[in-house]
Protein backbone atom coordinates (compact mmCIF):
# COMPACT_ATOMS: atom_id res chain seq x y z
CA UNK A 1 0.00 0.00 0.00
CA UNK A 2 1.22 3.37 -0.59
CA UNK A 3 -0.78 6.59 0.58
CA UNK A 4 -4.55 5.35 -0.29
CA UNK A 5 -3.61 2.61 -2.75
CA UNK A 6 -3.67 -0.96 -2.63
CA UNK A 7 -1.92 -3.81 -4.77
CA UNK A 8 -4.43 -6.22 -5.30
CA UNK A 9 -4.21 -10.22 -5.93
CA UNK A 10 -7.35 -10.42 -7.94
CA UNK A 11 -7.65 -14.50 -8.00
CA UNK A 12 -6.94 -14.27 -4.01
CA UNK A 13 -10.18 -11.32 -3.70
CA UNK A 14 -12.19 -13.22 -6.17
CA UNK A 15 -11.50 -16.42 -3.78
CA UNK A 16 -12.13 -14.78 -0.67
CA UNK A 17 -15.45 -13.28 -1.32
CA UNK A 18 -16.67 -15.92 -3.80
CA UNK A 19 -15.75 -19.13 -1.51
CA UNK A 20 -17.40 -19.57 1.36
CA UNK A 21 -13.93 -22.18 2.09
CA UNK A 22 -11.74 -19.30 2.45
CA UNK A 23 -13.60 -16.83 5.07
CA UNK A 24 -15.38 -17.10 7.80
CA UNK A 25 -18.69 -15.56 8.57
CA UNK A 26 -17.45 -13.07 10.87
CA UNK A 27 -14.31 -12.46 9.64
CA UNK A 28 -15.91 -11.49 5.91
CA UNK A 29 -18.66 -9.53 7.82
CA UNK A 30 -15.67 -7.07 9.40
CA UNK A 31 -13.38 -6.92 7.05
CA UNK A 32 -16.29 -5.68 4.74
CA UNK A 33 -16.96 -2.46 7.30
CA UNK A 34 -13.47 -2.17 6.76
CA UNK A 35 -13.53 -1.79 3.45
CA UNK A 36 -16.97 0.19 3.17
CA UNK A 37 -18.02 1.00 -0.14
CA UNK A 38 -14.25 2.14 -1.06
CA UNK A 39 -13.83 -1.33 -2.93
CA UNK A 40 -16.97 -0.95 -5.30
CA UNK A 41 -15.99 2.60 -6.07
CA UNK A 42 -12.53 1.69 -6.10
CA UNK A 43 -12.84 -1.01 -9.07
CA UNK A 44 -15.92 0.59 -11.24
CA UNK A 45 -13.31 3.30 -11.17
CA UNK A 46 -10.69 1.19 -12.43
CA UNK A 47 -13.19 0.27 -15.40
CA UNK A 48 -13.65 3.59 -16.29
CA UNK A 49 -10.15 4.89 -16.30
CA UNK A 50 -9.87 4.57 -20.04
CA UNK A 51 -13.02 6.84 -20.53
CA UNK A 52 -11.76 9.97 -19.22
CA UNK A 53 -10.68 11.45 -16.01
CA UNK A 54 -12.52 9.46 -12.64
CA UNK A 55 -13.18 10.88 -9.52
CA UNK A 56 -14.79 9.57 -6.63
CA UNK A 57 -16.29 11.98 -4.19
CA UNK A 58 -16.77 11.16 -0.61
CA UNK A 59 -19.42 13.11 -0.18
CA UNK A 60 -23.09 11.10 0.40
CA UNK A 61 -25.83 11.56 -2.83
CA UNK A 62 -28.86 13.08 -1.36
CA UNK A 63 -32.41 14.00 -2.53
CA UNK A 64 -31.70 17.60 -0.08
CA UNK A 65 -35.16 16.68 1.54
CA UNK A 66 -34.88 16.64 5.43
CA UNK A 67 -36.44 13.06 5.25
CA UNK A 68 -35.34 11.03 2.20
CA UNK A 69 -32.56 7.89 1.06
CA UNK A 70 -29.28 8.52 0.71
CA UNK A 71 -26.68 6.51 -1.67
CA UNK A 72 -22.86 5.83 -0.64
CA UNK A 73 -20.95 7.66 -3.52
CA UNK A 74 -20.71 10.31 -6.60
CA UNK A 75 -18.23 9.06 -9.57
CA UNK A 76 -18.04 11.43 -11.92
CA UNK A 77 -16.48 10.22 -15.27
CA UNK A 78 -16.02 13.21 -18.04
CA UNK A 79 -19.41 15.26 -17.41
CA UNK A 80 -21.48 12.52 -15.99
CA UNK A 81 -22.29 11.85 -12.60
CA UNK A 82 -22.84 8.25 -11.54
CA UNK A 83 -25.27 8.25 -8.09
CA UNK A 84 -23.87 5.29 -6.87
CA UNK A 85 -25.16 2.76 -4.36
CA UNK A 86 -22.76 0.21 -3.39
CA UNK A 87 -23.33 -3.77 -2.54
CA UNK A 88 -21.03 -6.20 -0.95
CA UNK A 89 -22.82 -9.18 -0.63
CA UNK A 90 -20.77 -11.84 -1.12
CA UNK A 91 -20.95 -16.28 -1.30
CA UNK A 92 -21.96 -15.77 2.24
CA UNK A 93 -24.77 -12.91 1.96
CA UNK A 94 -28.21 -14.88 2.41
CA UNK A 95 -28.84 -16.51 -0.92
CA UNK A 96 -25.15 -16.19 -1.78
CA UNK A 97 -23.74 -18.48 -4.48
CA UNK A 98 -20.27 -19.92 -4.52
CA UNK A 99 -18.59 -19.18 -7.55
CA UNK A 100 -15.42 -21.18 -8.17
CA UNK A 101 -12.25 -18.77 -9.97
CA UNK A 102 -12.15 -21.86 -13.29
CA UNK A 103 -16.40 -21.17 -13.29
CA UNK A 104 -16.52 -19.52 -17.30
CA UNK A 105 -18.69 -19.80 -20.17
CA UNK A 106 -22.17 -21.04 -20.01
CA UNK A 107 -21.72 -22.07 -16.25
CA UNK A 108 -20.69 -18.53 -15.28
CA UNK A 109 -24.02 -16.78 -17.10
CA UNK A 110 -25.72 -19.40 -15.56
CA UNK A 111 -24.93 -18.05 -11.96
CA UNK A 112 -25.16 -14.60 -12.71
CA UNK A 113 -28.58 -14.82 -14.16
CA UNK A 114 -29.65 -16.84 -10.43
CA UNK A 115 -27.98 -13.64 -8.55
CA UNK A 116 -30.08 -11.72 -10.93
CA UNK A 117 -33.27 -13.20 -10.09
CA UNK A 118 -32.74 -13.01 -6.49
CA UNK A 119 -32.65 -9.11 -6.49
CA UNK A 120 -34.62 -8.28 -9.60
CA UNK A 121 -37.49 -8.24 -7.32
CA UNK A 122 -36.13 -5.14 -5.39
CA UNK A 123 -34.99 -2.96 -8.49
CA UNK A 124 -38.88 -3.55 -10.30
CA UNK A 125 -40.59 -2.56 -6.88
CA UNK A 126 -42.74 -0.28 -6.49
CA UNK A 127 -41.75 0.31 -2.43
CA UNK A 128 -38.99 2.35 -2.16
CA UNK A 129 -36.13 -0.27 -0.58
CA UNK A 130 -32.54 -0.08 0.02
CA UNK A 131 -31.64 -1.16 -3.49
CA UNK A 132 -34.20 0.59 -6.26
CA UNK A 133 -33.56 3.98 -3.53
CA UNK A 134 -30.99 4.89 -6.51
CA UNK A 135 -33.69 5.24 -8.46
CA UNK A 136 -34.64 8.71 -6.70
CA UNK A 137 -32.81 11.74 -8.19
CA UNK A 138 -30.16 13.00 -5.99
CA UNK A 139 -29.74 16.47 -5.77
CA UNK A 140 -26.41 17.24 -4.50
CA UNK A 141 -23.93 16.56 -7.01
CA UNK A 142 -20.82 18.66 -6.68
CA UNK A 143 -21.21 20.33 -10.14
CA UNK A 144 -23.14 20.47 -13.39
CA UNK A 145 -23.79 17.71 -15.68
CA UNK A 146 -26.04 14.61 -16.46
CA UNK A 147 -26.74 12.81 -13.55
CA UNK A 148 -27.02 8.88 -13.69
CA UNK A 149 -28.42 5.57 -11.57
CA UNK A 150 -25.76 2.99 -10.60
CA UNK A 151 -25.75 -0.11 -8.57
CA UNK A 152 -22.34 -1.57 -8.11
CA UNK A 153 -22.97 -5.03 -6.90
CA UNK A 154 -19.74 -7.52 -6.02
CA UNK A 155 -21.81 -10.28 -6.92
CA UNK A 156 -21.31 -11.90 -10.34
CA UNK A 157 -24.89 -10.77 -11.68
CA UNK A 158 -26.81 -10.18 -15.15
CA UNK A 159 -30.08 -9.36 -17.05
CA UNK A 160 -29.56 -10.64 -20.24
CA UNK A 161 -27.78 -13.66 -19.96
CA UNK A 162 -24.54 -12.57 -20.87
CA UNK A 163 -21.10 -12.09 -18.92
CA UNK A 164 -21.11 -8.56 -19.19
CA UNK A 165 -20.16 -7.05 -16.23
CA UNK A 166 -21.78 -3.48 -16.84
CA UNK A 167 -25.16 -2.53 -18.50
CA UNK A 168 -28.31 -0.98 -18.44
CA UNK A 169 -31.67 -1.77 -17.15
CA UNK A 170 -35.57 -0.66 -17.84
CA UNK A 171 -37.42 -0.03 -15.17
CA UNK A 172 -41.35 1.26 -15.23
CA UNK A 173 -41.04 4.83 -13.79
CA UNK A 174 -42.28 4.43 -10.27
CA UNK A 175 -39.73 6.91 -8.67
CA UNK A 176 -37.92 9.36 -11.06
CA UNK A 177 -35.55 7.08 -13.48
CA UNK A 178 -36.72 4.86 -16.60
CA UNK A 179 -33.35 2.76 -16.10
CA UNK A 180 -30.25 2.13 -13.86
CA UNK A 181 -26.63 1.46 -14.89
CA UNK A 182 -25.50 -1.65 -13.11
CA UNK A 183 -22.06 -3.18 -12.72
CA UNK A 184 -20.69 -6.48 -11.33
CA UNK A 185 -17.56 -6.00 -9.56
CA UNK A 186 -16.48 -9.74 -9.70
CA UNK A 187 -17.14 -10.60 -12.98
CA UNK A 188 -15.25 -7.34 -14.40
CA UNK A 189 -12.34 -8.53 -12.23
CA UNK A 190 -12.54 -12.08 -13.56
CA UNK A 191 -12.77 -10.57 -17.16
CA UNK A 192 -9.03 -8.81 -15.84
CA UNK A 193 -7.80 -12.11 -14.33
CA UNK A 194 -7.63 -13.18 -17.83
CA UNK A 195 -5.21 -10.67 -18.34
CA UNK A 196 -3.14 -9.70 -15.21
CA UNK A 197 -2.69 -10.91 -11.84
CA UNK A 198 -2.52 -7.33 -9.89
CA UNK A 199 -4.45 -4.45 -10.15
CA UNK A 200 -3.47 -1.17 -7.75
CA UNK A 201 -6.83 0.53 -5.83
CA UNK A 202 -7.60 3.74 -4.32
CA UNK A 203 -9.32 3.25 -1.26
CA UNK A 204 -8.89 6.17 1.90
CA UNK A 205 -11.34 5.13 3.84
CA UNK A 206 -9.85 2.11 4.16
CA UNK A 207 -6.74 2.66 4.45
CA UNK A 208 -7.73 5.22 6.94
CA UNK A 209 -8.68 2.22 9.08
CA UNK A 210 -6.04 0.21 8.71
CA UNK A 211 -3.63 2.60 9.52
CA UNK A 212 -5.88 3.05 12.87
CA UNK A 213 -5.69 -0.23 13.43
CA UNK A 214 -2.02 -0.72 12.90
CA UNK A 215 -1.71 2.26 15.38
CA UNK A 216 -3.91 1.06 18.32
CA UNK A 217 -2.96 -3.10 17.93
CA UNK A 218 0.31 -4.26 17.65
CA UNK A 219 1.98 -7.44 18.10
CA UNK A 220 4.11 -7.63 21.21
CA UNK A 221 8.28 -7.60 19.81
CA UNK A 222 9.52 -10.89 20.52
Amino acid sequence: MKNNKFKINIKNLIEYFDIKDNSEPGDINAIIAVLGEDLGAAVFQHYQEGNGRVVVVERAPKTGKLKGPRLDRWIKVGNKWYQAEIKNWSSRAVGGLEIPISTSGKEIISFAARNWERIVGDIESKKLNGVNKVLVRMNNSPREGSVIPLLIFWETLNAYGQDNFFFKFGVKKFFDFEYVWVFSVSLYLRSLLRKKKEIHLEMPNAARRIGQLKKVFKTPSK
